[in-house]
């Protein structure tokens, strides 16, 4: 079966990296493939895209910060976020500096790769279980950020059904 990109995508979760780990690792479509197959079915994930020079996106990150930290008793709930900066030895730093501790990835050409022509940024999916996009997210507006922590976690407790803790 060929893989689809959005399960490709999912892989990003599965490869369990940290921001501690210098610098992101670089990440492909092939390597994204083999990592998601084990994980299909087992969490909703909502995946992130954005870069360090990117201002709506550098707004946008504290808030997806605060979610990820919001779901940390939920394993099957998890965010992932994707760097498309150009240069991977910027995006340790920049995660350093305001303190993330979600995983981030370097995946600029895995992106180039996906979206032809303009990329539009930051951009968020939240992908079920079954690994369908249930959500997606272009831009982000600082007019909603006293709601985009609490709307993002009831989407993604949606996408990913009932709390395994509660069966």
């Amino acid at each position: 079966m060929r893989p689809r990109p959005l399960a490709s995508l999912l892989l990003l979760a599965a490869a369990g990296v940290g921001c501690a780990d210098p610098p992101p690792p670089v990440v492909d479509l092939e390597a994204l493939a083999e990592r998601i197959r084990p994980a299909a079915g087992e969490e909703a994930v909502l995946v992130n895209f954005w870069a360090t020079w990117c201002v709506p996106c550098v707004a946008e990150l504290p808030l997806v910060e605060a979610l990820h930290r919001s779901l940390a008793e939920r394993e099957d709930l998890q965010v992932i976020t994707v760097s498309i900066d150009q240069n991977p030895g910027l995006v340790q730093p920049f995660v350093t500096k305001h303190e993330l501790s979600m995983p981030v990835l370097f995946g600029a050409e895995l992106v180039q790769e996906w979206w032809s022509g303009a990329i539009s940024i930051p951009r968020t999916w939240l992908v079920d279980r079954e690994g369908a996009v249930r959500y997606r997210q272009m831009g982000f507006s600082a007019a909603g950020k006293d709601t985009w922590v609490a709307e993002a976690r009831e989407r993604m407790e949606s996408a990913a059904g009932p709390d395994p803790a509660s069966r």
